[in-house]
């Protein structure tokens, strides 16, 4: 089976000089379609960074990120946007939800470019009804419950239909049984999809 992405080598180093923490040290892996992969590891052990640098946000101080065969740092800023647009989607540990929108313009917004605003509406519409969101569309961040702001999360990293979706720690604000939940609504769509 072809590998989707594929890591070779990848080395993080923070800082210059005498002052450097190296981070990641020599990952190598391999993801293949229909991969669901769980990376464990205690507080700053890299977890973030590794993601950040798999879906093409942060550079490697040295290594490659192959996508299909095609190493995703020999990409300009803009094709590497492009390539993040059309084919990952990423949940972030603290949502990074626009508190000035509602959760359905947090996530149409997401799918504007790709898809225009109408087609972003009708996409946003299935994925309120399918996570569960429809009640609290036309509410603020600030006025829904953590399961919900990581269930908006998850739907605005849905909508542009990417090939692949990163989650960094997509529980670890959620108290256990909401956190079960998104586990489980995780392992659903990866079905489903």
């Amino acid at each position: 089976m072809n590998k989707l992405l594929r890591g070779d080598n990848i080395q993080k180093v923070y800082g210059k000089g005498e002052e450097t923490t190296e981070v990641l040290r020599g990952i190598n892996l391999d993801i293949l379609p229909q991969d669901y992969l769980l990376i464990l590891g205690p507080s700053g052990a890299g977890k973030t960074t590794l993601l950040h640098i798999l879906s093409g946000l942060l550079s490697p101080t040295r290594g490659k990120v192959w996508w299909k065969e095609k190493d995703i740092y020999s990409l300009s800023e803009k094709e590497r946007c492009r390539w993040r647009e059309n084919e990952v989607g990423f949940i972030f540990q603290f949502f990074h939800l626009l508190p000035e929108l509602t959760v359905k313009e947090n996530i149409i917004i997401a799918g504007w470019k790709k898809w225009g605003k109408s087609s972003a509406e009708g996409k946003t519409d299935v994925l309120l009804q399918r996570l569960g969101l429809k009640k609290v569309a036309h509410h603020y961040p600030s006025q829904i419950s953590g399961g919900e702001k990581q269930r908006t999360a998850i739907a605005r990293a849905l909508i542009n239909e990417p090939s692949i979706i990163f989650a960094d720690e997509p529980t670890g604000n959620l108290d256990t049984r909401t956190g079960e939940e998104v586990r489980n609504l995780l392992e659903e769509l990866r079905e489903e999809r």
